[in-house]
């Protein structure tokens, strides 16, 4: 007889399960709000430093000190609300609590970081004893500077670039280096741009206790440094096995523009043994201060007879002797190929086009001295000189 319902041991399974399913269930939303709540923290606190650097920008007084005499600067957020620059009803979803309610503890930090850039902090701590500030050293290339001396510090001491900040944000000023720093060590190669370390040894007024802190020292590169080229090819349109010229340039980091030998750049190829259009690029060779090696590139078309590159580029106007002279970019009203220079004549009642063997000097060209006709059509080829055959 078969029983009906379920048995003890079933309804314990099916509870067991229901259970589990349960957990699965609840940790997998937990993780979800908690998810929510952080992004949502993470939306709550860049609005309000957005809010202290709108508030800081808008006081020239705050930022001069921040600047000067201030080591940081301390934005309530309950200010930032009278400002308008917040929401009142802000409430932190981590807390659960409106922000701005305890004033004394509820505040933005700024501060200058290591480029001199204002930098906010939020939630800030409260500052309980004095420190050491620095922002980067800068020093020019191949520039001597005793990096290991103390002394080397002294005209910047007390200055954003090195100074004293007492707990309370003021600038300690009463106080000399050599009574905070005791020491610097660095390893600086000055012909090679790039960053190091100085590392301090000091101590604070109020500790008997030696500190370390490190500040980065940066060796410029060389303003000789050729950091941009420039490549002019003459001409760009040139026939067959023909030669090219290129004249490289370089401008420097100062703007200044440099003439540069052949000894200074590479090029991948000049070569016009082939027709086509190319392009082609220059690198520069000689030794940047921070082995840079800017590039460019220059274009040129290789043609491979004469009467295309008079298709082209012939622009001809009738001359009184019924001349018709060729003005593309190859040397003025002449054409070089096959080693020798042309001289492109129309001299014919049937609109024909003569290539004259430059032999002589001067404007005196020999009928003797006539090698090739190409006819045109249509027949006014003095218009620009399309069509030849």
């Amino acid at each position: 007889m078969k029983n009906k319902g379920f048995t003890l041991v079933e309804v314990v399974i099916s509870l067991v399960i229901l259970v589990a399913i349960g957990l699965v269930v609840g940790v997998g939303l937990n993780k979800v709000f908690d998810k929510n709540k952080n992004e949502d923290y993470d939306t709550l606190i860049n609005q309000i430093i957005s809010s202290a650097d709108a508030y800081l920008s808008g006081n020239t007084t705050l930022l001069n000190q921040l600047q000067t005499d201030r080591g940081y600067l301390i934005i309530k957020v309950a200010d930032l609300i009278e400002e308008g620059l917040l929401d009142e009803d802000l409430v932190n979803p981590q807390t659960g609590e409106r922000i701005g309610a305890t004033s004394e503890e509820d505040f933005v930090k700024a501060t200058l970081d290591a480029s001199g850039i204002v930098r906010f902090e939020y939630p800030a701590e409260t500052v309980t004893e004095s420190y050491l500030e620095t922002q980067n050293k800068i020093i020019d290339y191949n520039q001597i500077f005793a990096c290991d001396q103390v002394s080397s510090y002294a005209s910047e001491w007390g200055t954003p670039a090195l100074r004293l900040v007492n707990a309370d944000g003021t600038v300690n000023t009463s106080i000399s280096i050599n009574e905070v720093i005791l020491s610097a060590t660095c390893n600086v190669d000055i012909t090679r741009p790039g960053t190091y370390t100085i590392a301090y040894t000091y101590k604070l007024p109020e500790s008997s206790a030696n500190k370390e802190l490190n500040r980065s020292l940066i060796v410029s590169p060389s303003m000789n440094d050729i950091v941009t080229l420039i490549a002019t090819v003459t001409p760009n349109k040139v026939v067959i096995n023909n030669p090219i010229t290129v004249t490289v340039q370089g401008i420097n980091r100062y703007g200044q523009t440099v003439n540069l030998s052949t000894a200074d750049y590479s090029i991948d190829s000049t070569g016009t043994n082939t027709a086509g259009s190319f392009t082609r690029t220059v690198t520069y060779t000689s030794q940047n201060s921070d082995s840079s090696a800017p590039t460019t590139t220059f274009n040129y078309q290789v043609i491979d007879n004469v009467a295309q590159i008079i298709d082209d580029d012939t622009n001809c106007t009738d001359q009184p002797d019924n001349s018709c002279y060729y003005v593309g970019p190859q040397m003025g009203n002449y054409v070089s190929y096959s080693n020798k220079v042309w001289r492109i004549f129309k001299l014919y009642p049937d609109n024909s086009i003569g290539l004259i063997l430059n032999t002589t000097t001067g404007s005196n060209y020999a009928f003797s001295n006539y090698i090739e006709r190409w006819y045109c059509s249509p027949s006014a080829c003095c218009n620009s000189g399309k069509g030849l055959s």
